[in-house]
């Protein structure tokens, strides 16, 4: 107890808690800052994006196909109608998540799109938000409010932040799972029973991230894996996992029941991976999406359910993969380039100085990445590689499969800032000395 230790040290132990005052209220301060910028530059391209699509190209979505999709369904959850699309109904096309969230954008604003546009621009900016969380927890507030201004001024992550798409959305989420992945896996370190709370919010928060998105549905019981190899004591973090992956389903099984209502089969997540893997695995296939096969032949127009279709492209993929190895692998060195590439895919993204302005920010993203890997802090600890770098390398190998793009990678861009930051912090001479597990026994030793 303070009051217990000699004079001296006492006013040792009051000059740090006033100078750790001071540098908390200049982290908020920056913060606050950089938290504004990104909402200004946000704001100032959801404006150009809303005037060029009403007077250069003349339509409502600069990705029409998915951004229907989402804004019919949105509809279809703010009115109270059946969440289903076309005819016959496709009644498991998507994760609910996303549409949802339009959905409240639409009971506020009704239907304007730029309202909607607007909303999501603040999304981004939680993003930010939470980019700085995560940067702070894996390392220290420096560390978060650098990865914050990254996310805050990258022209790929301002760009995408006002679509009518799910990235954004599934960047929040899930950098929400990686914050709460850090905190369970500093509690399994320590004394109290914490690891219960987080291990079980933990995999809430990832089933929140496979409502927008069902590609982070595997991720989940590979932590689980890793946990009680690289934590003691081995039990608590095999537990852990285990707990973390049931709460996870848990919380999915609501959307599943559901799915198994209206199709008679329990679906966790949905039935569009057949077309969308044979979109990335067929004779045509060239690595970019294109769909025009699923409108030709029309399967559920043949007496195909909804369920059976999605059965049948997938064994179609996998025969195709299986009897076509050389094939396979050349396409997937090409999906790997497209979600790689430094600049955007896309025909809508053409423009060069855009182009250029988004590859500046890729290069410098991933060139400051590799910097943060190989940082003194960051080999101290494998958890401050795993937690920023894993999002990215997982989607990267699971596009490998499906169709590449950059579009794909972007969501788990914010969490590799965190990497880039400590980078640059590194680069400028300015590395830190604590790992991550051990933050919580210097706090409570300097407090004592």
């Amino acid at each position: 107890m303070p009051a217990l230790l000699p004079h001296g040290r006492v006013a040792r132990a009051g000059n740090f808690s006033f100078r750790s005052m001071t540098a908390a209220s200049l982290h908020r301060g920056r913060l606050w800052a950089i938290l504004g910028l990104a909402l200004v530059v946000r704001l100032v391209v959801c404006g150009g994006l809303e005037w060029m699509l009403a007077n250069r190209w003349q339509r409502e979505f600069v990705v029409p196909g998915d951004a229907d999709n989402y804004w019919h369904l949105a509809g279809d959850i703010a009115e109270g109608e059946n969440y289903a699309m076309f005819e016959p109904p496709r009644q498991v096309l998507r994760m609910p998540g996303f549409p949802a969230l339009l959905a409240c954008f639409r009971l506020l604003g009704g239907d304007r799109l730029w309202f909607a546009r607007l909303c999501l621009a603040i999304v981004g900016v939680g993003c930010c938000w939470l980019t700085y969380l995560l940067g702070k927890e894996l390392y220290d507030a420096d560390v978060g409010c650098w990865a914050a201004l990254g996310a805050a001024v990258s022209p790929a992550l301002v760009g995408s932040s006002p679509l009518v798409l799910s990235e954004t959305t599934f960047a929040a989420m899930l950098l929400v799972s990686l914050w709460c992945g850090v905190k369970l896996i500093k509690s399994l370190t320590a004394t109290e029973h914490d690891w219960i709370f987080w291990s079980i919010t933990c995999g809430v928060a990832c089933a929140g991230a496979c409502y927008v998105r069902p590609s982070w549905l595997l991720a989940v019981p590979g932590l689980a894996v890793l946990l009680p190899c690289l934590i003691q004591p081995r039990l608590r973090a095999l537990l852990a996992g285990l707990m973390m992956t049931a709460s996870m389903f848990a919380a999915l099984l609501p959307w599943g029941l559901r799915n198994q209502h209206v199709t008679g089969h329990f679906v966790v997540t949905t039935l569009w991976m057949g077309p969308s893997l044979y979109d990335g695995l067929h004779p045509g296939a060239t690595g970019e999406s294109d769909m025009a096969f699923y409108d030709r032949e029309n399967l559920m127009n043949t007496g195909m359910t909804e369920f059976e279709m999605d059965r049948h492209y997938r064994q179609l993929a996998w025969s195709f993969a299986f009897e076509n190895p050389g094939r396979a692998c050349e396409l997937a060195i090409k999906k790997f380039w497209r979600y790689w590439s430094p600049w955007p895919n896309a025909e809508q993204f053409g423009n060069l100085a855009l182009r250029l302005a988004i590859a500046v920010g890729s290069i410098a993203t991933i060139g400051l990445a590799v910097i943060g890997l190989l940082s003194s802090r960051t080999r101290s600890d494998p958890w401050r590689w795993i937690i920023p770098l894993g999002p990215i390398v997982y989607l990267s190998l699971l596009h490998l499969f499906f169709v590449g793009s950059m579009r794909y990678r972007l969501p788990a861009e914010y969490a590799l800032l965190v990497l880039s930051a400590e980078g640059w912090l590194t680069w400028r001479g300015r590395r830190g000395d604590t790992a991550m597990t051990s933050a919580g026994t210097s706090s409570t030793s300097t407090s004592t």
